[in-house]
């Protein structure tokens, strides 16, 4: 069998004509009423970014939101220490639950996360499992590391982008799905005397039956009038991500200062935002002025 066959061969039609991998994932679809990550990638590289992200999300949500069992485990080892227990033992079974935990991620099988076709190349949906784990909060702890670090543990991964609830693409889903996180943000960041300032998201991908400006319109209504749009510098940014029959939606305040999820530009961000660029240019700028 020639390349290009096995390539063909590597693919079989889905719901209404969609192309997916033989028996890997199930339907993004399947993720609606849950939480979960939108992951973009090179349109040849999705099994790889799967099992980076799988691997990711593990490590961090384990950091930052370790499951109840791991919790207890941890008691145990401190009461183990206390009484004496064998250190070595410890590390030991530890060590054990770690690469358990790496080995099913590499595998695509893990309890907190599931990754799911989209029908959409280059374009994967990782459902949460854990319904204590927050994508928006995960996904600033993420963004929080690599900008500190400038390193982040994939070659293949774009963008991650959270999704507080995963819906049916339609107009009404879209709003239901949007309301209490809107009233909760509204809670949390408006008052009478500082209104929110926001911008409306939407990225529409392999998906004809909604309008752009119709979604962008029935969500700043939702929002009212009496918060005011910034389309350049908002604080707040109302996330829709439609990818075929299947939508996302989030409410984030780090849209912009993550470079709208994208890994690579957090690492490397482009000249005219690079401080040391721009101080310098300034400079310059401040030079020839006063020389003139």
């Amino acid at each position: 069998m020639t390349g290009d066959n096995k390539r063909k061969g590597q693919w079989k039609g889905g719901q209404d004509g969609a192309k997916r991998h033989k028996g890997q994932l199930n339907q993004a679809i399947t993720a609606k009423g849950h939480k979960g990550v939108l992951v973009t990638c090179d349109k040849t590289k999705e099994r790889q970014a799967v099992k980076d992200a799988l691997n990711i999300l593990n490590e961090m949500a384990d950091k930052y939101f370790p499951p109840a069992d791991k919790a207890d485990s941890d008691a145990n080892e401190d009461k183990a220490e206390e009484t004496g227990g064998s250190s070595d033992t410890i590390q030991k079974k530890l060590q054990e639950e770690i690469d358990a935990l790496k080995s099913a991620a590499k595998d695509g099988k893990t309890g907190r996360f599931t990754p799911l076709d989209t029908g959409v190349k280059g374009l994967l949906l990782v459902q949460f499992k854990d319904e204590s784990l927050s994508p928006v909060v995960l996904v600033k702890k993420i963004f929080e590391e690599v900008e500190a670090t400038k390193e982040f543990a994939s070659r293949f991964i774009n963008r991650i982008i959270p999704l507080e609830k995963i819906a049916y693409s339609g107009m009404d889903e879209i709003k239901e799905s949007m309301l209490p996180l809107l009233e909760e943000h509204k809670k949390l960041f408006a008052t009478p005397e500082k209104p929110l300032v926001y911008a409306v998201e939407i990225k529409r991908r392999n998906c004809t039956n909604l309008n752009t400006m119709d979604v962008i319109n029935a969500l700043a209504e939702m929002v009212g009038p009496e918060h005011k749009v910034n389309l350049s510098a908002p604080e707040s940014v109302l996330l829709v991500e439609i990818f075929r029959n299947t939508c996302g939606v989030s409410i984030v305040t780090d849209f912009h200062k993550f470079k709208k999820f994208n890994v690579r530009s957090v690492i490397d961000p482009p000249v005219s935002e690079k401080p040391a660029e721009k101080k310098a240019k300034d400079e310059s700028a401040k030079a020839d002025a006063e020389s003139n």
